[in-house]
């Protein structure tokens, strides 16, 4: 697969420029990163439509169907359910950023719950994908790069997923409320 190759290439070595040129801030990479699957994504749909792609796909499935009960009975919900959902989850996405870093409301608590949710929401992959941007934005800013290690090992130690960690995380910044 010559293009899934090349693409991921170039996301390499797009990662490895953000992280490692001084000149660029670590807060970039929030954006970055899915506009790389983005663009992924997009490339691959062009080539798929080529006379001669350079890969080799599958055949097309029949997709969406309106009219199949099939559909619905997979999925359970109904579609406006399903963008009720999406429009809660980017209604809150959005609303925590604007009285965060517009509005600038000063709650400690709110600030905690933007940054996780935030975080949480633009980040495709697992619980370690997670953590260079974790890194990012509480080191030093809540905790020390010390702390912030311990925590990790402690959540890496314990059963379960990772995601104990942002309660270690919020319980160092400030306590129990955190």
């Amino acid at each position: 697969d010559t293009l899934g190759i090349y693409l991921a290439l170039c996301s390499s070595l797009v990662a490895i420029l953000i992280n490692n040129d001084d000149r660029i801030s670590p807060a970039s990479s929030q954006w970055v990163f899915p506009l790389c699957l983005a663009v992924g994504g997009l490339v691959t749909y062009v080539d798929h439509k080529r006379p001669e792609p350079f890969s080799t796909y599958g055949s097309q499935s029949k997709g969406w169907d309106r009219e199949s009960d099939e559909t619905m009975k997979r999925i359970g919900i109904p579609l406006w359910v399903g963008a009720l959902i999406f429009l809660l989850w980017a209604g809150v996405l959005i609303m925590c950023i604007i009285l965060v870093d517009v509005v600038e409301v000063d709650n400690t608590n709110l600030h905690i719950f933007e940054t996780m949710y935030r975080i949480g929401s633009i980040i495709f992959g697992g619980g370690q994908v997670v953590l260079p941007m974790l890194q990012d934005e509480v080191v030093p800013k809540w905790m020390t790069k010390d702390q912030f290690l311990q925590g990790l090992g402690l959540a890496q130690s314990m059963p379960g997923p990772l995601f104990n960690f942002s309660s270690y995380l919020g319980a160092v910044y400030q306590g129990i409320p955190g």
